[in-house]
């Protein structure tokens, strides 16, 4: 009978010399384990994956900041390693939410390959990126899943984390660049400079006959949700009905209700209108809008001034659901 038999990797008793810059020297040692050496002269043992996962959801409710994952901090030895991620994620209608992978300089990553996947189970994005603090999702999905994989060289013991952040749902008309609304009964000067609120310039409304001249907007959102609406207006001879508001359609598209705050305009002042509202519990998209609605003395070429407009979400909640985690493996 004839044996095979494999090559054996000859024991080194000494520790070699370093490699250079960007490389990692293997070797094995007479304890019988697999060493790896980096340029900065630091040795690490091969060892299996290390995976650390949430056991709980993580609820982040904290608008417009990044907070890191509790319990998805691990640890990464010297060496080249494999970084694997798999996180699972669920937000409200009208949330914008994100994840992102932190750690030190001495732990360099390398490209990091990103799939995410959508609540319907379509892959919808496909990316690469280098460098810690990148944006990894920028979703507004109500449930996203999303892998990631790519190398680490550490030059040091080191600890890499994640990080979530929720950031809330903003569409602001300040009128100092590109206008995401649209217009009803109205033509429109958006880079007005007659009379400004702040910045270099507002939006002139021009009335085109006697019904509503506004621009507006709307968004698919979740029910019981919270709103603010704000606008500035100006007119140098006023205007008798102007202002902010905002119509609740069920998941049929009809309307459910409406919330106003519509009143004169009073000549040659700036005034703001303010609504902070509710979403009704069956409410499954807003229509929102701004401007001069009809009454008495409203006609085609009547003209109002709008700046700082601001249309955004103020209570919301991201999960980084049960499950999630981050792994490392030695190479």
């Amino acid at each position: 009978m004839r044996r095979l038999t494999a090559a054996r990797l000859p024991v080194i008793a000494a520790t070699p010399a370093p490699p250079t810059q960007g490389e990692v020297v293997l070797y094995p040692c007479p304890d019988g384990k697999l060493r790896q050496l980096t340029h900065e002269g630091n040795v690490g043992v091969l060892a299996p994956s290390t995976r650390t996962a949430l056991t709980s959801d993580f609820v982040h409710t904290n608008i417009g900041y990044w907070e890191e994952v509790p319990g998805l901090s691990i640890p990464v030895p010297p060496g080249l390693h494999r970084l694997n991620l798999h996180v699972d994620i669920t937000g409200g209608l009208g949330t914008w939410y994100d994840v992102r992978l932190m750690g030190p300089a001495t732990a360099a990553p390398g490209p990091l390959t990103v799939l995410t996947v959508d609540a319907d189970g379509w892959p919808w994005r496909n990316v690469t990126y280098a460098g810690w603090g990148e944006d990894l999702l920028g979703t507004t999905n109500m449930g996203t899943v999303a892998a990631a994989e790519g190398l680490i060289l550490a030059r040091e013991p080191s600890v890499i984390s994640l990080e979530a952040a929720l950031i809330y749902f903003a569409n602001p008309a300040t009128f100092e660049d590109f206008l995401q609304w649209s217009l009803s009964g109205a033509d429109i000067d958006i880079e007005s400079t007659d009379f400004v609120h702040s910045g270099t310039y507002a939006g002139k409304i021009t009335a085109q006959d006697d019904g509503r001249a506004v621009i507006y907007n709307w968004l698919d959102i979740a029910p019981a949700s919270t709103w603010h609406l704000s606008g500035w207006i100006y007119s140098p001879t006023g205007h008798p009905r102007c202002g902010v508001s905002i119509s609740w359609y069920d998941a049929n598209d009809q309307q459910i209700a409406d919330a106003a705050d519509l009143r004169p305009l009073p000549a040659g002042q700036w005034t703001q209108f303010v609504l902070d509202v509710v979403a009704p519990d069956n409410a499954a998209q807003m229509y929102v809008q701004v401007g001069m609605e009809v009454s008495d003395g409203h006609g085609a070429g009547s003209a109002v001034y709008v700046d700082d407009v601001m249309w955004r979400i103020t209570t919301a909640e991201m999960r980084v659901r049960a499950g999630t985690y981050v792994q490392v493996t030695p190479v």
